[in-house]
């Protein structure tokens, strides 16, 4: 009753079509799902689980299990910073196509070979070192966005939020700067 005013189409090219099917799916086979079919597929489920233990008896133990000492929060941080630092500097596309540390090219002026960094004209490719430097900028990035969530902490005092803001506006500006340096440096003419 609540889509009535929809009306059913009538031909093919009516526009109100596709709506109207998306509101008969809607309406009518999505609750039929969840009320007949899922309930059936659980109570499957559930005997297909319990049948091994109609033969075999569970034994009765009491496991202990490990207590393992926690972590220190910012040992974590430095993994999963780490961690992400790693990821952001493409190290697996690194290991799957292997290309070298550096470039080189040829100086136009003096006909010999000078060593690059960038992989120019190439926006899905890089050498290693081009990597580590882009996930080091972005990397940057993240920290000071870090920073100025610490900033924002009510247990700091005024100068130590004030050096928090300044080192995190700092940082977000130079990873952003360097980021489209890089870009400019990768595709000429950028």
């Amino acid at each position: 009753k609540r889509f009535a005013r929809y009306h059913r189409p009538t031909s093919r090219s009516d526009p109100s079509r596709r709506l109207y099917l998306f509101l008969h799916i809607f309406k009518c086979i999505i609750p039929r799902i969840f009320i007949e079919i899922i309930p059936k597929i659980k109570q499957k489920m559930a005997d297909l689980l319990t049948l091994p233990f109609q033969f075999v008896r569970v034994p009765q133990m009491r496991l202990k299990l490990p207590n393992f000492p926690r972590p220190h929060p910012m040992f974590v941080f430095v993994l999963v910073f780490l961690s992400y630092y790693l990821v952001i500097s493409g190290i697996i596309y690194d290991v799957i196509v292997e290309p070298p540390a550096m470039g080189s090219e040829m100086d136009p002026h003096t006909r010999q070979q000078r060593p690059v960094a960038f992989l120019k004209r190439r926006v899905n490719g890089q050498y290693i070192i081009e990597g580590l430097t882009a996930g080091f900028m972005f990397a940057l990035g993240g920290l000071g966005f870090i920073l100025l969530d610490r900033a924002s902490s009510p247990k700091i005092g005024q100068q130590t939020r004030m050096g928090f803001l300044v080192a995190a506006l700092f940082l977000i500006v130079l990873s952003f700067n360097m980021s489209i340096n890089f870009i400019k440096i990768k595709v000429p003419g950028y």
